[in-house]
């Protein structure tokens, strides 16, 4: 095999289970993930990491640090179990990222995963809505965040081309293959 093809799977494959795990985490956080026991799953999410950083530690690294901090945004005041607020815990993340990874790494990998998440709030409005859980549509509005998901996709394109097609292919895919319970999300 060529070294092109060896490469290019590599970084699917990388990009491919840090997106599971991010997924995961984040259902995880919204209490959408069975707690009975036996099921939990970090010790899966932990392997799942540990073979995307072996494969492609850059993208791996980097889409996870991003998805931590773009998660925060939503509470940025509240006081996490290091004592710090999430926008104080946000912003050490990002100077690490950037202190590990290159800065176009690290930026990239911020617009990509705003870019996800907003379309997350976008996808998710109901449900986060009967759940009471903060959802930006519900805060900006509908058009907002779909020009918001539109504008932080073409940075995020202009930025990184490959990581940002690679991460927008593969998360409906991922997505599709850790959905929620259809009952959850008002599935007829």
């Amino acid at each position: 095999m060529s070294y092109v093809v060896v490469e290019s799977t590599r970084y699917i494959g990388a990009v491919f289970l840090v997106g599971i795990v991010i997924k995961l985490i984040d259902d995880h956080l919204d209490q959408s993930v069975s707690h009975e026991p036996g099921r939990d799953i970090a010790a899966y999410l932990v392997l799942l990491f540990a073979v995307a950083v072996s494969l492609a530690p850059a993208p791996a690294c980097t889409l996870f640090f991003a998805a931590y901090v773009v998660g925060m945004v939503k509470d940025p005041n509240l006081i996490l179990p290091t004592r710090l607020p999430t926008w104080g815990e946000s912003l050490l993340v990002i100077c690490g990222g950037m202190l590990l990874w290159p800065y176009p790494e690290m930026l990239s990998s911020i617009t990509i995963m705003t870019a996800v998440q907003l379309g997350d709030d976008y996808v998710d409005q109901e449900l986060d809505h009967r759940e009471n859980r903060h959802n930006l549509v519900q805060q900006w509005g509908k058009i907002e965040v779909l020009l918001s998901v539109i504008i932080t996709g073409l940075i995020s394109l202009l930025v990184d081309g490959k990581k940002s097609l690679v991460v927008f292919l593969l998360t409906p895919l991922i997505n599709y293959l850790f959905q929620r319970n259809s009952k959850e999300r008002g599935a007829h």
